[in-house]
């Protein structure tokens, strides 16, 4: 079932938004309690995100909040996140996981393919009859030119 965006009245807003009826009518008080559109209907987002921004910080009649309703905006606050991180992902703001596993996956791929066609073709064809040392300096000199190819950082995002 998907959440509706909008409360029509402050008992349906308080259950929309995970907290008790009271405790909605103690936010009401502060300025930065979002208002309601000119017809009287409150945007639900936007009230979760105004007490997830200011919860840590209040108290219920100068007594700290109760263990539920504490729990129950520690999770308006956690889901509140999950929706601004998801937010700043689109925007672009954040790499995708399967992004940079695909980056991560293909020079992988492509390095590995370096080194074994450096093992099987290259370094056996090329030092037949040579000297251990010139053996070795030519493997070092290779897999220099090979790991000198990696692909570069992921850039960062600004």
């Amino acid at each position: 079932m998907k959440a509706t965006k909008w409360a029509k009245n402050l008992v349906t807003l308080a259950r929309r938004v995970g907290i008790s009826y009271s405790s909605l009518k103690y936010f009401r008080r502060f300025d930065w309690f979002p208002a309601p559109r000119e017809d009287g209907v409150w945007n639900v987002e936007a009230v979760k995100r105004a007490i997830a921004r200011h919860a840590q910080r209040l108290e219920l009649k100068g007594a700290p909040l109760s263990p539920i309703e504490k729990s129950r905006l520690q999770v308006v606050c956690a889901k509140n996140e999950l929706a601004e991180f998801r937010l700043a992902r689109e925007r672009g703001e954040y790499l995708s996981k399967e992004d940079v596993n695909r980056v991560i996956d293909t020079g992988d791929a492509k390095t590995r393919a370096e080194i074994n066609r450096l093992f099987r073709f290259e370094i056996p064809a090329s030092s037949q009859g040579q000297p251990v040392k010139q053996i070795e300096k030519f493997i070092g000199k290779r897999l220099a030119q090979v790991l000198k190819n990696l692909p570069q950082p992921i850039p960062a995002t600004t």
